[in-house]
């Protein structure tokens, strides 16, 4: 794509107005603002200060139970309202108003959050409790995540506060247990404003660094176990200067078991592991470098390399000595700059990312200085290192952006008059908020503005795309000769009135700037008008509850007019999906043009409204756009199995599934109707339902040339069909009548299989859909019985959330074709490690599946991520629920998506962008199956074979288990694997 991305540090949604609570850090330490109520002695609260980056925060702890006198029960309820003035409640709001609400949470509970409102002085009298309206919740999670929201105040209300608490009973089996506790942060309340404010200047909010930010010469310690973030049992110590241009690191290990110490590795290479050791991670100065990563045994040998077992032997460049002293090792490291990729001294500015890591072998135990996910490698959680002291960093930070706002007076002033905290995380923190403030600055005086996003982007509204501050100067894609391409814009309005765009992608003459209404190459190629298709997206709620929010979700094409509809101060996506196939390669090239069609047009000789004209002052903004068809194609096969456990329901419905790569169908048990007397025995049979659908499915895959690449599958749970439905319970397992009448049913499907000419290898049969443990027993038997009696039969099972014991899945492997997997857990949990070998060992296909049904979830983590698993972990299948709801007749629009990914309008389909990001995954794994043949080509050339093992040992498990934080992640990969390709097969490289 190469596409041009600006630095995206404008977070969508974020509040401009007058915050209304004094102290929203909590850097002042007291609860002036803070009302709290619980029973006596159940919580605790105080302003904590984090150990890692000396933040405060609020907190709140349960620390014992109240026990109801009446029952016996243990309750607990907790409550603080943020917000107070002196003795009076809340503060000062206005009648019918809407206000904003935005905080930073944290904890092993979720608290529940309300808002009160006063009419008058009396806290409790005057009270009224009323819901608020939350449109980004919190989750439980180590991290700080954000919880938006919005209340309106009644007509009479005069005082507000927000309310957050937890209620839990041991009568409704909801009760926290004692100890948990949930923090707040960053709390911003203030009027509902405009989404931009005037003059068309982007709210900016102070961010909080998480991160530990570290001074030359200071001991830290606090170290955290990687992923749980909790305080490591066995504690280190360490501290970093640069002197004498080198890095020198000494580093503390306390060890309360030295006698079990592991210390034998003496020598360099791959074995320090075998030791309990120490990894220093350092930022790289060469931008070609991610990283640089050393590790020292206990025992003195040495590892190098930059990261990602990228290992050297370079160690006669550095230095590292180990000691013994009671109840600890140490480590004293000198590492050159020149080594890191410095080939001089760092700037005044500059900050550097460090990292320590110690792994305890016989303490099983691995912690490092920053709270890192995953793998010691994730860069983007590691510590900040200011080389020279805060107070150079911060006189050279002050002055480069007095610099950069030459020409803000506003900032300028503001900047002058800013004074170092002495605190560095906060000093980091209003350097990025002065940086961001004046990008936004650069949009003033604008009307619109064109972005370009990732196509993760998340459109939850108030939308505001994070390069709204910086739009493109250009913008370039490509795609392989037979496959789709997203190009996903927005349009931002930056006038006080609604506003129509039209949206043209098109070559335009030199001279006049005329349209041709086509993109087209150099020697005039013309891209086809009908492979080029632009999408507007549509506001709908994204749940059915009374506190739900909006999102842009639903894309449809635009009309012939091209033209999208934005509300003053907002923002609307716009989408360009290219379809390459059968597309002449070539690198097609014009602008998109962007026409507000409301904006009066000015002679610019008379400085007037000018009619009938010629010199007409359009305006339209323009953004050089240029699209390559590559000069490679991607197999027609599917690059696995794809199954949306639904119907396409039209013609338009079956295109728009084929587009997706999906190549699996749902034959509904229910269409084949059978009545068992109490033998077994079918007395009664209707199955025309079921042939319908089918004979439906091959005259639409007759019509597109596909029916020799369906596949099938006879789904919901088969068997748990042929119980409560069909059966209704009257034949009970293991008894002869049960097993006569599960045979006539299996024997029965297959004969509509025979009778289609469907062959075995494309016919899958769902025997249970997410069983329970007790389920197992009958489920294993009926399985055998139906393989036995035909043992091509392809039976699958779709296992859930919840974990069922290994020994007894293992009793189903020799009946079980297709075993499909809920997310990761089961290919990363031990324990079920053995199961996993055994169906590959008895060749059976391993598949994956992912069920949730809000629209609230990450585009990124868990649509676009989702088919990278089946590269992750060697896959056949990659399963999503659902397609469309089944129920779409009643509640297709009515009601928000609860799991489908495509919506009907009449019997067109409209796809969305949740599901446009799922098939963007499904067209990287083409590409992946591509890069796997290609590298078959190139087995002579070992540097290149090298190159693209690297990249293919390394990227789905980066992608897939380290949740990378960079959006543009996947679109990276994508690029990456172009590059290879194209180097593999014709030498070339861009």
């Amino acid at each position: 794509m190469k596409k041009i991305f600006a630095s995206m540090m404008l977070a969508a949604g974020v509040l401009s107005a007058q915050n209304l609570i004094r102290d929203p850090d909590f850097d002042k330490g007291n609860f002036a603002e803070l009302q709290f109520d619980a029973y006596s002695g159940t919580m605790k609260n105080r302003i904590e200060t984090e150990d890692l980056t000396w933040n405060k925060c609020l907190s709140i702890e349960i620390v014992k139970h109240h026990v109801v006198p009446k029952t016996g029960k243990k309750e607990c309820s907790i409550s603080c309202w943020i917000g107070k003035e002196g003795k009076g409640p809340g503060f000062p709001v206005e009648p019918n108003t809407v206000y904003e609400f935005q905080f930073e949470c944290k904890g092993n509970i979720v608290p529940s959050i309300r808002y009160s409102e006063w009419d008058g002085m009396d806290f409790w009298k005057n009270k009224k409790e009323k819901n608020a309206v939350i449109t980004s919740k919190p989750i439980v999670f180590r991290d700080w995540n954000i919880v938006k929201g919005t209340f309106t105040t009644s007509a009479t209300a005069k005082r507000a506060a927000l309310l957050v608490y937890r209620y839990g009973s041991e009568q409704w089996k909801n009760l926290p247990p004692v100890g948990s506790k949930f923090m707040i942060d960053k709390v911003r309340i203030q009027k509902r404003k405009s989404l931009l404010s005037a003059g068309g200047a982007v709210p900016v909010m102070e961010k909080k660094i998480t991160r530990p930010c570290i001074l030359p010469g200071k001991t830290y310690s606090g170290f955290t176990l990687i992923n749980s973030g909790k305080k490591a049992q066995v504690q280190t110590a360490y501290s970093i200067t640069m002197r004498d241009g080198k890095m020198i690191v000494d580093v503390r290990c306390t060890e309360p078991k030295m006698s079990k110490l592991a210390a034998k590795v003496t020598e360099d290479g791959g074995k320090v592991w075998n030791d309990d050791c120490v990894e220093i991670f350092f930022g790289s100065g060469d931008p070609k470098r991610n990283q640089n990563q050393f590790v020292i045994a206990a025992g003195g040998g040495r590892w190098m390399g930059h990261g990602e077992n990228q290992s050297l032997k370079e160690f006669d460049k550095w230095t590292a000595a180990v000691r013994k002293e009671k109840g600890a090792w140490t480590v004293h490291g000198e590492f050159p700059l020149s080594l890191l990729g410095w080939e001089k001294l760092p700037g005044p500015g500059e900050t550097i990312p460090f990292l320590v890591a110690r792994n305890r072998v016989n303490g099983r135990e691995s912690s490092s200085s920053a709270q890192v996910k995953d793998t010691f490698n994730n860069k983007k959680y590691w510590g900040i290192f200011f080389p020279y002291g805060l107070k150079t960093w911060f006189d050279n930070a002050r002055k480069e952006l007095l610099k950069q706002a030459s020409g803000n007076q506003k900032l300028s002033s503001e900047i002058s008059k800013w004074t170092s905290s002495g605190v560095p995380e906060k000093d980091l923190a209003k350097a990025e908020f002065f940086r961001e403030s004046m990008s936004a600055a650069k949009l003033t005086g604008r009307k619109f503005v064109l972005t370009l996003n990732p196509i993760v982007t998340d459109t939850e509204i108030p939308y505001l795309p994070a390069t709204l501050a910086e739009p493109p100067e250009k913008i370039s894609y490509r795609a392989a000769g037979n496959d789709f391409c997203w190009v996903p814009l927005a349009v931002t309005n930056l006038t006080n009135r609604m506003e129509e765009y039209r949206i043209v992608v098109t070559a335009v003459e030199p001279r006049t700037k005329r349209e041709k209404y086509a993109l087209e190459t150099a020697d005039g190629k013309i891209y086809p008008a009908d492979k080029m298709t632009l999408f507007r997206g549509i506001r709908v709620k994204d749940g059915d509850e009374e506190s739900h929010g909006f999102r842009y979700d639903p894309l449809v094409p635009m009309d012939i007019a091209q033209t999208v509809t934005v509300a003053s101060r907002e923002s609307a996506p716009v989408w360009i999906r290219f379809n390459t196939e059968n597309v002449v390669p070539g690198v097609y090239k014009g602008v998109v043009r962007v026409i507000p069609l409301g904006e009066s047009q000015f002679n610019p000789k008379r400085n007037q409204p000018d009619v009938g004209s010629s010199n007409i002052k359009y305006s339209y903004r323009d953004v050089p756009f240029s699209f390559e068809v590559l000069p490679f194609t991607l197999s027609e096969e599917t690059p696995t199995r794809k199954f949306l456990f639904e119907r396409p329901y039209s013609k338009d419905g079956f295109r728009q599934m084929r587009e997706a790569q999906v190549d699996t169908f749902l034959i509904s048990p229910w269409g084949a109707k059978f009545t068992f007397d109490k033998e077994g025995n079918i007395t009664e049979k209707d199955t025309s339902s079921m042939e319908k659908s089918i004979q439906s499915y091959l005259e639409f895959a007759r019509d597109s040339g596909v029916e020799e690449k369906m596949h099938y599958c006879f789904c919901y749970a088969a068997y748990r069909h042929f119980m409560q439905i069909l059966t209704k319970g009257t034949l009970k397992p293991f008894t002869p009548a049960w097993e006569r009448g599960w045979l006539a049913y299996m024997k029965e499907v297959d004969l509509i299989r025979q009778k289609y000419n469907i062959p075995l290898d494309r016919w899958t049969i769902e025997i249970n859909d997410e069983p329970q443990l007790k389920d197992l027993p009958a489920l294993t038997r009926a399985a055998e019985l139906a393989v036995k009696e035909n043992p091509n039969l392809r039976f699958m099972v779709t296992f859930a959330s919840w974990e069922l014991p290994p020994e007894e899945l293992k009793k189903m492997v020799p009946y079980i074709y297709e075993w499909c997997f809920w997310s990761t857990k089961y290919f990363t949990m031990p324990g079920y490690v053995s199961l996993i070998a055994a169906i590959r060992t008895a060749r059976k296909t391993l598949s994956i599946y992912e069920c949730s049904t809000s629209m609230r979830l990450s585009l990124k983590q868990y649509y676009r991520r989702h088919p990278w698993t089946v590269a992750c972990f060697n896959l056949q299948g990659c399963h999503m629920y659902q397609y469309v709801t089944y129920l779409h007749r009643d509640r297709d629009w009515k009601e928000s998506a609860r799991g489908e990914i495509a919506l009907f309008s009449n019997q067109n389909v409209v796809t969305t962008i949740r599901g446009e990001c799922l098939a963007a995954g499904f067209s990287d794994l083409r590409y992946w199956r591509k890069l796997e043949e290609v590298r078959e080509k190139v087995k002579h050339d070992s540097s290149l074979d090298n190159e693209i093992k690297a990249f293919m040992d390394r990227t789905p498990r980066q992608l897939v288990l380290e949740t990378p934080g960079n959006i543009c992640c996947f679109d990276d990969a994508r690029e990456k694997m172009i590059d290879l390709i194209l180097k593999a097969e014709n030498g070339r490289t861009n």
